[in-house]
Order: C-alpha cells, then structure tokens, then sequence
C-alpha cells in the first residue's frame, strides 16, 4: 500500500466518524457485553480524526472549518458528498476548488499521520521485537 490507498482508507473513516462517535457513545453507555476490538478500533479513527481537526484548528481555522463540512465532523453532511461536495463547499466558503482539492489532501494526510499515531493504521506491521535495533 501506498499514501494514495492510505488517504483512501482515512477519507472512508473520516465519513464514518459520526458513527463511530456514536457506537462508542452506545458501548460507554450499555454496559452489556461488548466485542472489545470493534470498540478499539473505533475509539482509534475516532481519535485519529480529531487529532486531525485539531490540528488544523490550531494552524487554519478555514481549513479546519472545511475538513468538519466535507466529513461531517459537527454535523451530518448529506449534501457535501461525492465530486459535487467541493464545489458547492467551494462557493459556500468563497475559496477556490483547486485549493479546497489542496487542503482535503493535507488533511487526509494528518488524519493518516494520527492514525499511524494512534495505531488505527500500521503501514509496516513491525512487531515489538522486529523494532528491537540491537
């Protein structure tokens, strides 16, 4: 795989982080038996994705504000989707569509880099003792 197939894998996430937020919200909250790896790997994305929207808070507010329209980060996004959703965030945001393009491809990149971080996406699948640089 490659930062292409990754940005992939983080753009499909980024979609889902509403459900997931709410799945999490639903295992927190049901107390009954609960398959602990969905539940990991969910509170992964969904840490990854915010890390994401963080930082980009932190460096661009615009940026920021596009990344919670495009994926529905605040709310749910049923008009922003598919090519369509740039130009019409495009006109919304008064920015242009190349550079929209530009900023959906460095957040995606984050979104990646916090999931590598968090351990939602292992690129390399190097175990402990493979790491072990003796």
């Amino acid at each position: 795989m490659d930062l292409k197939d990754w940005k992939r894998i983080a753009e499909r996430e980024a979609c889902r982080y509403r459900e997931r937020k709410a799945f999490l919200r639903g295992a927190q909250e049901g107390g009954g038996p609960v398959e602990t790896e969905r539940v990991a790997e969910a509170a992964r994305w969904t840490a990854a994705v915010e890390y994401a929207d963080a930082h980009l808070s932190r460096q661009d507010a615009e940026k920021a504000r596009f990344f919670r329209e495009l994926y529905g980060i605040d709310r749910p996004s049923g008009r922003y989707r598919g090519k369509k959703s740039v130009d019409a965030l495009s006109l919304k945001l008064h920015v242009a569509p190349c550079t929209l393009y530009r900023w959906r491809s460095e957040a995606l990149t984050l979104v990646v880099l916090a999931a590598i971080q968090t351990g939602a996406l292992r690129p390399y699948e190097i175990d402990a003792e493979e790491a072990d640089c003796r």
